[in-house]
């Protein structure tokens, strides 16, 4: 005897968004939305002039208001994610994928700042004074070391103020993603830019000290860490401005 398999119904926006039944009104009975694809030139402004309908009514409106509010929301995929707030569905769709970014980043800049810590506590506590009378060694670098190769100086350094750069754009990060505003992106876009260039520069000298071997496993693990950050952390950039292209 067969087993007939049945596809699994579309999840609802509430499933989708759980958020959102908190602020859903019941006059609004979409469950589904209407299309994939919709137009997002001007979805600010219409949803700026929406909420302002509704908070000068006090939530309370005619029929005829209450039909071409659905409507608008019919047409441009909007969501309700406030007390009279409208947000498009695919820029509510793109703050949990910034938020994951953004709580990665910041937990491997914190691995990256502890053993790029413990690399610069070890060097100051091993390094070496040179007489006047005494020659440099032979392939000795500015930067010296006690473990790693002629590299590692400078990679240690500049990972540590990735590190710092890239969770201080964290914390910038977690209040543009509570208010997930067109106004909170610029501060959180251009700390979140800055430590990736920071971090693009670690990862140079990171590939040097590869290229020159001769590092221990701590140094191994910073060095993967400022690799796969270089490319997480430019994904969250693009998430962030990403959903920003929605709003206008």
């Amino acid at each position: 005897m067969g087993v007939l398999i049945l596809p699994m119904p579309p999840m609802t926006i509430e499933e989708v968004i759980p958020r959102t039944k908190k602020w859903w009104p019941p006059w609004d009975s979409r469950k589904q939305l209407s299309s994939i694809y919709c137009e997002t030139s001007g979805v600010a402004q219409t949803c700026d002039r929406l909420g302002k309908i509704l908070a000068d009514a006090g939530g309370v409106l005619t029929s005829k208001l209450q039909e071409d509010i659905i409507r608008y929301c019919r047409g441009l995929n909007l969501v309700w994610i406030g007390k009279f707030k409208l947000e498009n569905m695919a820029n509510e769709q793109m703050k949990p994928i910034a938020t994951l970014l953004l709580g990665l980043n910041f937990c491997m800049y914190a691995i990256v700042l502890g053993i790029g810590g413990w690399a610069m506590n070890r060097a100051i506590d091993n390094g070496f004074i040179i007489g006047p009378e005494l020659k440099l060694p032979a392939h000795f670098s500015p930067l010296f070391f006690p473990m790693g190769n002629a590299s590692t100086g400078f990679f240690v350094t500049f990972a540590l103020l990735a590190g710092v750069v890239g969770a201080a754009s964290a914390i910038s990060g977690i209040n543009h993603i509570r208010s997930w505003t067109a106004e909170s992106l610029p501060s959180a876009a251009s700390a979140a830019a800055m430590a990736w260039t920071l971090t693009l520069l670690a990862m140079g000298f990171a590939w040097k000290e590869i290229e020159l071997r001769v590092r221990n496993a701590r140094l191994k693990t910073m060095e993967s860490f400022i690799i796969i950050l270089s490319a997480t952390q430019l994904f969250y950039i693009i998430a962030i401005h990403g959903a920003a292209a929605y709003r206008r």
